[in-house]
């Protein structure tokens, strides 16, 4: 079973042209956004453990799913009254999407078969607002990771690269330079405008 990592789950679920291009063609490149993040998560990194309030505080924590396949290390794992949850880390403010969540997901998913224990909850801290925001891990959300699991798995058997074209998630991805879809979508439109107006072949009348 090819292992994926849990960062290619929310690299997915945002864009499926961008988790091929990572971790399919190999081809990553770096903006103000993603080095920002990098360096936040080199701090999350530093597997220091702690204690805060009573609560015991893990950073760097490896993860592994044998059932699903996934790999990753948690930003954060935090203790506490019997009960562990994963806390992740990212640079900018809630978006209108689930990516984050199913990443989050996953990493308690890995969490519950390392432990043999259930985790109910996670927190997302955004550093743009500085809010930690819980995330309930219910049922319909175990079932969306899974079911990107199961999609990446086909992405990285395949091979194949998604036809997507421009959206309004492609603004600040750091790949847009190399993705080029405003640039594509021109392409296929040009061409769709070339075969509309090709004139019919002329009526061929059998003798």
């Amino acid at each position: 079973m090819i292992e994926i990592p849990i960062s290619a789950l929310n690299h997915f679920d945002y864009c499926a042209l961008r988790c091929w291009h990572i971790h399919v063609a190999g081809v990553y490149e770096e903006n103000v956004y993603t080095v920002e993040g990098s360096l936040q998560h080199r701090r999350a990194h530093a597997g220091e453990t702690s204690m805060r309030d009573g609560v015991r505080q893990r950073r760097g924590v490896a993860l592994y799913s044998d059932r699903l396949g996934l790999i990753g290390v948690a930003d954060l794992v935090e203790e506490a009254g019997g009960e562990v949850w994963p806390v992740e880390q990212k640079r900018g403010r809630r978006g209108d999407w689930r990516n984050d969540q199913l990443q989050l997901c996953a990493q308690a998913l890995c969490l519950e078969e390392m432990l043999k224990t259930e985790v109910r909850r996670g927190y997302i801290f955004y550093a743009g607002t500085g809010r930690r925001e819980e995330v309930a891990l219910d049922e319909a959300l175990r079932r969306n990771t899974e079911d990107v699991v199961r999609a990446v798995r086909r992405l990285l058997e395949t091979g194949e690269r998604p036809d997507i074209l421009y959206h309004n998630r492609c603004r600040g991805c750091s790949l847009e330079p190399i993705c080029l879809p405003r640039e594509r979508a021109r392409l296929r439109d040009l061409s769709t405008e070339q075969h509309e107006d090709k004139p019919a072949p002329p009526f061929m009348a059998r003798e």
